[in-house]
């Protein structure tokens, strides 16, 4: 009788269509909600590093086009370094996007 009345009164454990038309549990959607939180996240935290790399390279790019040696490719290092800051910018716009998600 309890799990008779547990089934039928616990919302957790109950059958709910979602706005997407899709059946499940409250319990197997916020599972699913927390799967994707979680992949969410991991992407904000490899952005992250990623950025931080790429700005660390800009930043020795920096350091050798402010005084070339003979040896350096100044066309070569212009060349990586506006490569890098454009990546910098859409990893950045990406890591903006998915940080104004997680705050909803």
């Amino acid at each position: 009788r309890v799990e008779k009345f547990k089934k039928e009164n616990c919302l957790v454990d109950q059958e709910f269509q979602f706005g997407d038309g899709d059946k499940a549990t409250v319990a197997q959607w916020l599972k699913a909600q927390d799967k994707q939180l979680r992949k969410m996240q991991d992407r904000v935290h490899f952005l992250e590093n990623e950025i931080a790399a790429r700005q660390k390279r800009m930043g020795a790019i920096e350091q050798q086009l402010s005084h070339p040696g003979e040896k350096d490719d100044v066309m070569e290092l212009t060349r990586e370094y506006l490569e890098l800051k454009l990546r910098v910018e859409a990893q950045t716009d990406e890591w903006t996007s998915l940080m104004e998600q997680l705050e909803l």
